[in-house]
């Protein structure tokens, strides 16, 4: 003899068939922010590092220019010979070159601030005073009827001045910001 059948208890048995339901697509999961992460911004780029680096070389350039027209002929007389800087106002060209070296040398590296620039481009600017003035009072003293005559080291001394001043202000504009 079989024992009826009993129905299930309720909660209990097979599922109640239904029709599927649509489901839509769900998002991707989300991860917890690790706890060195929370809070955390985006650095800080700096980009301007980039340009002053380039214009502390471009001066240091510069100063080497000045350096050179400092030891270059600014005059050649006739029955004397050529005059060079060095005889006069060259060595103070000199000194300024080598100061503008000094401060462009570790704005090139990447260190300091725009003050260096600042110091280079007074000095750059003091330089090619120099030359100027001088090559005034010479080319004052040139004429046809004169024995003397213009050397390279002049214009060139006022070259570098310029080179070092318009790389100073590239520097300036591109420093940081406190």
């Amino acid at each position: 003899m079989t024992a009826p059948q009993q129905p299930a208890p309720h909660g209990y048995g097979p599922p109640p068939q239904t029709q599927p339901q649509q489901t839509w697509p769900q998002p991707p999961p989300t991860y917890p922010v690790p706890q060195q992460f929370a809070g955390a911004t985006a650095p800080v780029v700096d980009t301007g590092a980039k340009a002053r680096r380039l214009a502390g070389w471009v001066a240091l350039a510069g100063a080497a220019v000045v350096i050179i027209g400092s030891v270059l002929p600014w005059a050649s007389v006739m029955l004397v010979g050529p005059v060079y800087g060095t005889e006069g106002d060259g060595i103070l060209t000199i000194v300024c070159a080598v100061i503008v070296a000094l401060m462009a040398l570790p704005a090139a590296l990447g260190k300091g601030g725009r003050w260096l620039f600042g110091v280079a481009a007074f000095f750059g600017i003091v330089a090619a005073g120099i030359a100027g003035y001088d090559l005034s009072n010479i080319s004052a003293l040139v004429s046809e009827e004169s024995m003397a005559s213009l050397g390279p080291g002049l214009p060139v001394i006022i070259a570098g001045g310029l080179v070092i001043l318009g790389a100073s202000v590239v520097g300036i504009a591109k420093g940081k910001r406190p």
